[in-house]
């Protein structure tokens, strides 16, 4: 199941630069977590992870660039990723954003996705608060 669940990965990743909101959803289970490691904590569940993922892309762009993906036995798929995020209608460039994911995978859907990055870098280059 490893190198399905790696291309499930990959597949959902580029839901991001599409804005596929309710493709991407078909990719989680519906407990779901998703975690930006260095921000508060949201509720789990399908319903909060779509309100996250609609509101950033409501204001963000966001291009995803793997750069090494590698999975356990038991369904951890580690992803080591270029972020490319920039804001809707700026003239600004996207800010690289260097960032490790860790999903946990049941049953071919993700059932934990944790994000760890440097958030402060992330605010600057993009001129905005976070947090």
């Amino acid at each position: 199941m490893s190198a399905a669940d790696e291309a499930s990965v990959l597949d959902f990743f580029s839901c991001w630069e599409t804005n596929e909101v309710d493709r991407m959803m078909t990719f989680f289970t519906p407990d779901a977590e998703y975690i930006d490691v260095p921000l508060p904590h949201r509720e789990p569940g399908t319903e909060a992870i779509r309100a996250h993922i609609a509101g950033t892309l409501d204001g963000l762009t966001l291009k995803i660039e793997t750069l090494h993906i590698g999975s356990t036995a038991d369904g951890v798929i580690l992803t080591e990723r270029i972020d490319y995020i920039g804001v809707k209608g700026s003239d600004a460039p996207d800010v690289a954003l260097p960032v490790m994911g860790v999903m946990e995978m049941q049953g071919g859907r993700i059932a934990v996705w944790r994000d760890y990055f440097d958030v402060g870098f992330l605010e600057a280059g993009l001129g905005i608060s976070l947090r």
